[in-house]
């Protein structure tokens, strides 16, 4: 080697490397290669190969990944509520999808999911009431570690968690009822429940309503019980329709309550006259209508109990004894066997009474003639005739026979022939009739002779 060439001399180190008459393996694959380009290209491959196979089983390594729209779950309400506080905000939509940046194992790296990481909200980590951010937390997981969690928190409400016991559960009635069906006064099961939840609310809750729906009745059935969802409402009847109130009886939770109704079909059942009246009005009255309302009555019972049934009866009749008037009166209808309602538990009774007509005969009434000029006369047929008259039954007894006067009227006729009506007077009369034993009269008019 010159001293002009410090560097050393590659062939005479692969000569020296070569033993006597036999080339070195690092000469043979050298000039193999020199020979087949192809088989550069294979050896490349290999490498490659055995370099990701070796990064692969290195657990070490790790590659950045990102994982969008990952579902967050909430937890610790149970924890919160035994604190006495409550979150305000619906959990259902409580937490948003969040954007996860982690940095992933090279070996899991196409297999790993957002699912994996299991992001969470945990309330149990609220301490104090009013507006509290929470964290948006990732439990460690063997999948990666995670780098960054957009959004990182959420923001929510807390209240004081109360409860309040006996609150009525009322039954409301929709629908047409078939107008042959009767139903009882709807039952319900619980009658009073609790209602727990954000105080603000709890403190308007009045009542808790279910809905009974009428029109599905059909009285084939007797009591009809079935399961009715309810509403939660204040004082003036508005829902609060919220997820966080909570309705339990007995430590169970109700999303429904038991509806009991007992429907029966209906019969009209007529109120007898004769059996609303007893005794007789006062002397010189009658009783001349009974009238009732309603006149009669519908009943509800069992169909077996409708066939046997053909009219409704009253407790005690109305006592006509001695009355000279008008009178009416309520009175109970009698309450029958097996008959589960009554359509009007009373009656209105009328007694319709008036003074009675008595009929009286006057004989020997003498008939005058009326309206006679001084220049004619009148004959009569008879002279004298028997009437009848009929009257209110105490001015007839009163009546004398002097008062009773029969005539015929002869104003403006002519000297002739005649049939005129016998007509009556009795001076100071009320209404009455009469009847003449000739009710008309043969009358002859002539001019008087001087």
């Amino acid at each position: 080697m010159s001293q002009t060439d410090s560097r050393p001399d590659v062939r005479a180190d692969l000569a020296l490397q070569e033993a006597p008459g036999r080339p070195s393996l690092l000469t043979v694959a050298a000039r193999a290669l020199a020979r087949h380009p192809f088989t550069k290209l294979v050896s490349l491959l290999i490498a490659v190969a055995l370099w990701s196979v070796l990064i692969a089983s290195d657990g070490s390594l790790t590659r950045e990944k990102v994982f969008q729209n990952v579902e967050v779950t909430v937890s610790g309400q149970d924890a919160l509520k035994a604190r006495g506080m409550i979150v305000m905000e619906d959990l259902s939509t409580l937490a948003p999808l969040v954007r996860i940046r982690a940095d992933v194992p090279q070996s899991a790296y196409d297999r790993v999911t957002g699912a994996n990481f299991t992001p969470r909200v945990d309330l149990s980590r609220v301490r104090q009431l009013g507006v509290q951010d929470v964290p948006v937390t990732i439990p460690s997981t063997s999948y990666g570690q995670v780098v960054e969690i957009e959004p990182a928190g959420v923001a929510v409400t807390v209240e004081r968690y109360t409860t309040r016991s006996r609150i009525p559960v009322v039954v409301e009635t929709t629908g047409r009822l078939d107008p042959l069906l009767w139903a009882d006064t709807p039952r319900v099961d619980p009658m009073l429940v609790s209602v727990s939840g954000p105080a603000p609310l709890v403190e308007k809750v009045s009542r808790v309503v279910a809905t009974a729906d009428l029109s599905a009745l059909t009285g084939s059935v007797t009591p009809e019980r079935n399961a009715v969802t309810f509403i939660v409402q204040d004082a003036r009847g508005n829902a609060l329709a919220s997820p966080l109130l909570q309705v339990t009886n007995e430590g169970v939770i109700l999303d429904s309550v038991a509806v009991e109704v007992a429907c029966y079909p209906l019969k009209e059942l007529a109120i007898d006259p004769e059996s609303a009246v007893n005794g007789a009005p006062g002397e010189g009255y009658e009783l001349t209508d009974v009238r009732i309302e309603p006149p009669s009555v519908r009943a509800a019972a069992s169909a077996e109990t409708l066939l046997r049934l053909t009219s409704a009866m009253l407790d005690a009749p109305l006592e006509l004894d001695g009355i000279t008037e008008t009178f009416s009166a309520s009175l109970r209808v009698r309450r029958m066997t097996d008959v589960r309602h009554l359509s009007a538990e009373e009656v209105l009774v009328t007694a319709v009474v008036r003074e009675s007509t008595a009929r009286r005969t006057v004989r020997g009434v003498t008939v005058e003639v009326m309206g006679q000029l001084d220049a004619y006369s009148a004959r009569l047929a008879r002279a004298k005739l028997s009437v009848e008259i009929a009257g209110p039954y105490a001015w007839m007894q009163s009546l004398k026979d002097r008062d009773v006067h029969l005539y015929v009227s002869v104003a403006g006729l002519a000297p002739g022939d005649y049939e005129l009506p016998v007509l009556a007077q009795i001076d100071n009369a009320p209404a009455y009739t009469f009847a003449p034993e000739l009710t008309r009269m043969a009358v002859t008019i002539s001019e008087r002779t001087q």
